[in-house]
């Protein structure tokens, strides 16, 4: 069991890296102040600064992408326009 967390840390790293991104570029998605469940659309909230963050890293990359090595699609390619 150690060996597994001790392997899956890095991953773990990498998805607070995007948690930490999310809430930088978009403040309003401090979950435990401002969104409440069934008083406003959290998972439509959620599901958009997804996207647009998607959009964005698409154009300027990531330090997620350059750790694992990764090249971001092109913008047209990810919207498939």
């Amino acid at each position: 069991m150690i060996s597994f967390n001790k392997g899956m840390n890095a991953c773990r790293e990498s998805v607070e890296h995007v948690n930490s991104m999310l809430k930088s570029r978009f403040a309003f998605i401090n979950f435990d102040k401002k969104l409440k469940l069934l008083e406003s659309p959290v998972s439509s909230i959620v599901l958009c600064t997804i996207l647009l963050t998607n959009c964005y890293t698409c154009l300027e990359g990531s330090q997620v992408g350059e750790y694992f090595d990764m090249r971001e699609p092109q913008l047209e390619q990810y919207l498939k326009l």
